[in-house]
C-alpha cells in the first residue's frame, strides 16, 4: 500500500469518528460502558482529537500526490 493511499484510508476513518462525535454531540445520544455512563465532554475530544487527525492525512494524502506529479 502506497502511502497516498494509506493518508487516504486514515483520513476517511478519522473523518467517520468525528462525524459520530459531532452527532452525539448535537443530538445528546447517550453513551455507556457497561454501567459507566461517559458524559458528552468526552465527544468534544473524539470530534477535536481525530478532526485534527482527518484534515492532515487528506492534506498529506493531496501533498503526497502533487510531489509525485511534480517528480513526473
Amino acid at each position: 500500500m502506497n502511502v497516498r493511499k494509506y493518508c487516504r484510508i486514515s483520513a476517511t476513518v478519522f473523518s467517520v469518528v468525528a462525524t459520530a462525535h459531532f452527532f452525539r454531540i448535537l443530538n445528546g445520544w447517550p453513551m455507556g460502558i457497561g454501567d459507566l455512563s461517559v458524559p458528552i465532554i468526552v465527544s468534544w475530544f473524539g470530534l477535536i482529537g481525530p478532526g485534527i487527525l482527518a484534515v492532515w492525512g487528506h492534506r498529506e494524502a493531496r501533498w503526497n500526490n502533487s510531489a509525485r506529479s511534480a517528480e513526473r
